[in-house]
């Protein structure tokens, strides 16, 4: 690519414009069959060695870094989406967790990545936030996600 952190705030400002209209899943899953063709036709499995865990951490420094430069607004859940289209596209097995913690009698949530490397989970965190201590409530990953889209479009008859 000629300018990689253009491609990489360009597509976050992508994902943000649709998670500013739509809900989360909504958005995710268009998201996901928009790029379900290139992903799964094997196109950028010649990167894959390239798309790991410290290349999606700098990604999403990246885009904090932005936000702190108040050149764009990046959110946990916005940077991971990001993370997880570009590890989906090069055949990289991932869920954005969603998790919530108490802290300081509050209620706060994260979003992050994990991303399946062999039989190993690895985690990439949003701001490198401990994700430790926060209850899982919900997982999005993209093949889970086209395949309940596909089976209730088939339940519902012909295309």
């Amino acid at each position: 690519m000629k300018n990689e952190r253009a491609y990489i705030f360009m597509l976050h400002g992508v994902v943000r414009a649709l998670l500013l209209n739509s809900t989360a899943s909504e958005a995710s899953l268009a998201i996901y069959k928009a790029v379900f063709p290139g992903a799964v036709g094997d196109r950028f499995l010649a990167t894959r060695r390239h798309i790991d865990q410290s290349y999606l951490q700098m990604v999403a420094d990246l885009l904090y870094e932005m936000d702190r430069q108040e050149i764009g607004y990046s959110s946990c859940y916005s940077v991971s989406l990001v993370l997880q289209i570009i590890a989906f596209v090069h055949g990289v097995d991932s869920q954005i967790l969603l998790g919530v913690k108490k802290q300081d009698k509050k209620l706060i949530g994260h979003a992050w990545l994990q991303i399946f490397v062999g039989p190993d989970r690895r985690t990439v965190s949003p701001g490198h936030v401990s994700t430790e201590d926060f209850q899982v409530i919900s997982q999005l990953n993209p093949d889970h996600a086209i395949q309940t889209w596909m089976d209730k479009k088939c339940a519902s008859g012909p295309f």
